[in-house]
């Protein structure tokens, strides 16, 4: 009796999408891609130059190596779930149709959480890039008008990183494929600015280091592995393509495509990146919060306009096009999610209203702007990236928990498959043909055996 008064809270969505008011499909494979990109390519500039100093030195090119494959399995994984499931909530969809509605409700709020944690994060290393620019005069501003002396938050209100978040958020409100082409052209001059770096490299002088100081791994193979982890980080975005399914012209072919080429284009970039970055300076020279402008500034000395360096104010700008175009991304995907969560009546359904002109939520990318505004004006980075590194590895886990399920338990997506009632009912549950098909499976087909192996397996790999 009590379980099925709480039945209600596993009960499972269907893959039809009803909704009164659709998205408009305009987006393609390279819009798709863009959108990839802009939420991952900015991760190298938060964790490249601390990775490099203390823990792998030469060698990160492997750590990334070894992220980039990590990646691509998590990727494999989003690619099939995003050609069957084709809404715009992501994980949140994936656990909705395959575990429930409670669960989905929570794996939703935490990619809510990540994205907003993402956006805020992004703003103030945007903010803060801006006031270097300019000497420290914002900051300094700040401190002596609006200083806070409040335990866990910032030392002053970075107004700055809301503005930025608003007027950003602004473009989202227009007609998707207008905004899209804007970031499409900005990644396009990002990439292309990126690729100058390796040009560049090639002017300075032979790098002894890697040869004289440990050589090119200094700090063993236990320094790749932990690198491997914070590597990982600079890939987190990539997920955000299945987002889009509801705004591709062809989800099912283009979302799988647009997830590895966005996985293969990162790991060549940041690849390339970090092997010229250490051969440009000596890794324990490497100043671990501004890496590329400060290597720069080490490679061209004489490179000065007016006491200021070149080539450093131009690595910082190329720095703000990059972190731009993250937020454009990061809201982008928020608030889809938002929008999803809303029209299945998880949140306010308001939120899910679509403007009619622009077919946008806007809405929600006004509660996602906002909240993360908020955040970016009150807390310090750091402590941001660390709640954003929590809740991504959690959504990739669920995930990958979500296949599984998916192919092993009958599930109304694959209607194409039909299940015989007559070998569930009449299914063997002796512990010795549970331990014989949990090898050797009977039959192709999920049934009430497989549902049960996969819960055992799947709860005893999560501890």
């Amino acid at each position: 009796m009590l379980g099925k008064k709480f039945e209600f809270i596993f009960r499972k969505k269907t893959q039809k999408i009803d909704r009164n008011v659709s998205y408009k499909r305009t987006l393609g494979l390279y819009d798709i891609t863009a959108i990839g990109l802009s939420c991952s390519l900015n991760g190298i500039f938060i964790m490249i130059g601390e990775s490099i100093k203390y823990e792998s030195g030469p060698s990160i090119a492997i750590s990334f190596i070894l992220a980039a494959v990590a990646c691509i399995l998590s990727g494999l994984c989003f690619c099939e779930l995003s050609s069957k499931i084709q809404n715009s909530g992501a994980a949140y969809s994936y656990m909705y149709v395959t575990m429930g509605e409670f669960l989905a409700f929570c794996i939703g709020w935490n990619y809510i959480f990540q994205y907003v944690i993402a956006v805020s994060s992004d703003a103030r290393a945007l903010s803060q890039n801006i006031d270097s620019l300019v000497n420290n005069k914002i900051s300094n501003l700040s401190v002596t008008y609006l200083e806070l002396n409040i335990p866990g938050l910032s030392k002053f209100p970075d107004v700055l990183s809301i503005l930025i978040i608003l007027i950003i958020s602004t473009f989202l409100l227009f007609d998707i494929k207008e905004s899209s082409f804007v970031n499409k052209s900005i990644n396009v001059a990002d990439i292309n600015n990126w690729k100058l770096t390796p040009l560049t490299s090639n002017k300075t002088k032979t790098n002894d280091t890697i040869i004289n100081a440990g050589g090119f791994m200094p700090f063993g193979c236990r320094g790749i592995f932990e690198s491997t982890s914070k590597c990982f980080y600079a890939f987190i975005g990539f997920d955000a393509i299945a987002s889009t399914c509801e705004e591709s012209k062809n989800p099912e072919r283009d979302v799988p495509k647009a997830i590895i080429l966005t996985i293969l284009i990162l790991s060549f970039i940041y690849i390339i990146l970090s092997i010229v970055l250490t051969l440009m300076e000596p890794y324990f020279l490497i100043n671990e919060f501004t890496p590329f402008s400060s290597t720069f500034e080490y490679a061209y000395p004489d490179f000065v306009y007016n006491e200021v360096n070149i080539f450093k104010v131009l690595i910082i700008l190329n720095i703000l096009l990059s972190i731009v175009v993250s937020i454009y991304g990061e809201i982008y995907v928020v608030s889809r999610i938002i929008s999803t969560m809303a029209h299945d009546g998880l949140i306010f359904k308001n939120l899910s209203k679509l403007s009619e002109k622009f077919r946008s939520p806007i809405y929600a990318i006004m509660l996602a702007s906002v909240v993360s505004g908020i955040f970016a004006v009150f807390i310090e980075i750091m402590e941001l990236i660390d709640l954003l590194a929590m809740g991504a590895l959690s959504a990739y886990c669920v995930v990958s928990i979500c296949l599984v399920l998916l192919r092993y338990k009958p599930s109304d997506l694959n209607e194409s498959i039909s299940f015989e009632d007559e070998s569930i009912q009449s299914v063997d549950w002796s512990v010795k043909h549970f331990i014989n098909e949990s090898f050797y499976p009977s039959t192709i087909f999920p049934n009430s055996m497989s549902i049960r192996i996969i819960n055992v397996l799947t709860t005893s790999s999560g501890k």
